[in-house]
């Protein structure tokens, strides 16, 4: 398993011999939500009754907002490349 920064899969992208059309960050309420249950509240497994709530509330927002600005941050990262010629 790899983990990649916007930085790193461009790079990874370039070097396969594609061109990056789209590399950004996504899932910024998503990174905030993990950053918070697990990384400062412990939660080694999130419940699956939050993960239904957030996923029928929290994220039809986070698109929403994201089709419009990009995060700085998320919780992961979205790649679209190009074959070239």
């Amino acid at each position: 398993m790899r983990r990649y920064t916007p930085r790193t899969l461009r790079s990874a992208i370039v070097a396969a011999g594609l061109t990056p059309d789209v590399v950004r960050p996504v899932n910024l309420l998503g990174g905030i939500a993990w950053w918070l249950t697990v990384r400062r509240g412990g939660v080694g497994q999130p419940r699956p009754g939050l993960v239904r709530a957030y996923d029928r509330f929290v994220v039809p927002v986070t698109r929403f907002a994201e089709r419009r600005v990009v995060p700085p941050f998320g919780q992961s990262v979205l790649a679209v490349a190009v074959v070239p010629g």
